[in-house]
């Protein structure tokens, strides 16, 4: 999965801040050639990675373009989803 570009608007940016995540953050784990990507219908993608500091993310995204995608939310991942990708990524 590549991803050349992130589209934000405010409300999705305030909305991953109820989760304690930044923008930044989001990129980091897009952009980590070992984050697992999963198909969700159409458009939609759920993505797990980590950030430079480690941090275990899921996030989910809605394809615009070829390589473009809004983020739709970030969160924490959950202890078995930990576990699941450390696993997958061996």
């Amino acid at each position: 999965m590549y991803i050349s570009q992130l589209e934000w608007d405010d409300f999705r940016v305030e909305h991953i801040a109820k989760h304690d995540v930044e923008p930044h953050e989001v990129w980091e784990v897009c952009n980590d050639n070992s984050h697992l990507a999963r198909r969700q219908g159409r458009n939609r993608y759920l993505v797990y990675g980590q950030t430079l500091d480690g941090r275990y993310l899921f996030v989910v995204l809605e394809q615009i373009e070829w390589s473009v995608y809004k983020p739709i939310t970030a969160r924490n991942m959950t202890d078995r989803e930990k576990r699941n990708f450390r696993r997958l990524r061996k």
